[in-house]
């Protein structure tokens, strides 16, 4: 799941509900699509009515929620695991008090935000790395990283 959420933002950036789970932009995309993002408009799907700041938040909530059940469920959490989800919670993506995080947030786009995209979503590329190498094979589907099955393509329709 929290794969899918985190994955959904860069398809909703992109405009693209097809990208594959494997797609992640580059740093210097990450700019130029987030200079055509105004935070107070509509995401272009999921929550068409909502703007793109309570997209950020919810999946944000969801996923500071996943990394939670994961160290509480202690299992499958070794040393490379642990600095991955670490990283991510204390990311400026993450914090609730950030820029963009907040229904106060006044820029009409993205674009000074590009950096802080650019390394959180790196550090979910480095967590599917993660999951396809060590845990693809062993864990349930409803481990809070996937909670999905490879037969539906990470898709959430399973759960």
């Amino acid at each position: 799941m929290m794969l899918v959420n985190n994955h959904s933002i860069i398809k909703c950036l992109k405009n693209d509900h097809q990208l594959p789970l494997d797609y992640f932009p580059s740093p210097k995309e990450y700019k130029e699509l987030l200079k055509k993002i105004n935070p107070k408009s509509n995401s272009p799907f999921y929550y068409k009515d909502k703007s793109w700041i309570y997209l950020f938040q919810n999946r944000q909530r969801s996923t500071r929620e996943g990394i939670i059940r994961i160290f509480m469920s202690g299992k499958h959490v070794d040393e490379k695991l642990r600095k991955i989800l670490l990283e991510m919670e204390i990311s400026l993506y993450l914090n609730e008090a950030y820029a963009f995080n907040s229904d106060d947030f006044y820029k009409e786009s993205l674009e000074d935000s590009h950096l802080v995209f650019s390394k959180y979503f790196k550090l979910i590329e480095d967590l599917k790395k993660y999951y396809d190498s060590n845990l693809k094979n062993t864990i349930t589907v409803s481990h809070p990283i996937a909670r999905v099955c490879d037969a539906c393509l990470y898709s959430p329709a399973c759960t």
